[in-house]
């Protein structure tokens, strides 16, 4: 089992809560972005759409378009956040929570939800990448009868000390057990 499998299913439900209430709080923070209809709305309408479609990376390449031409969109930048942290790439999901952090113009209520974002990323990349190999291996021993004589010994001396009974041993050319002397 890989470490994607494994713990993809625990990183798809949490952003989802968190970015809806990110975007709750940046659409009441920035009420000329929520009603605008201009291009990079319908950009970033488009990345929202393709990460919760299960396309991450698409969403990502366009998020960093529109970032690209506006780079004080403080919302996009966090959904872009969101975006890396599915791909679990923790590490540029932090990078860009910083951001939107370290702005003077992000309102008090935002900073909040962006603390609480990195200490989720915080706990999952822990999580994640604490102990990701474990080796736990499996001994099994048995006894098992075989009852082709076919397979049997030609000799009574069988290792060191070890030694047959006479019954033990092919006593007619077709060596069932049928065939030897009692």
């Amino acid at each position: 089992m890989t470490l994607r499998s494994s713990a993809s299913a625990a990183f798809r439900a949490r952003p989802l809560v968190i970015a809806a209430g990110l975007t709750a709080l940046f659409a009441g923070a920035v009420p000329a972005l929520a009603q605008s209809t201009s291009p990079a709305d319908e950009q970033y309408r488009q990345a929202l759409y393709q990460r919760e479609t299960g396309e991450p990376y698409t969403a990502i390449e366009t998020l960093e378009s529109l970032l690209s031409a506006n780079p004080t969109l403080n919302r996009a930048r966090m959904e872009l956040a969101v975006a890396y942290y599915r791909t679990l790439n923790f590490a540029r999901a932090k990078a860009e929570s910083q951001r939107v952090l370290d702005d003077p113009q992000t309102p008090e209520n935002v900073k909040l939800s962006v603390l609480s974002f990195l200490k989720q990323l915080e706990l999952e990349e822990k999580a994640a990448f604490e102990k990701p190999h474990k080796f736990e291996p499996n001994v099994a021993l048995g006894l098992l009868y075989d009852s082709n004589v076919n397979a049997g010994p030609d000799n009574a001396l069988i290792g060191p000390g070890l030694l047959l009974t006479p019954r033990s041993l092919k006593t007619s050319a077709t060596g069932a057990w049928w065939d030897r002397p009692a």
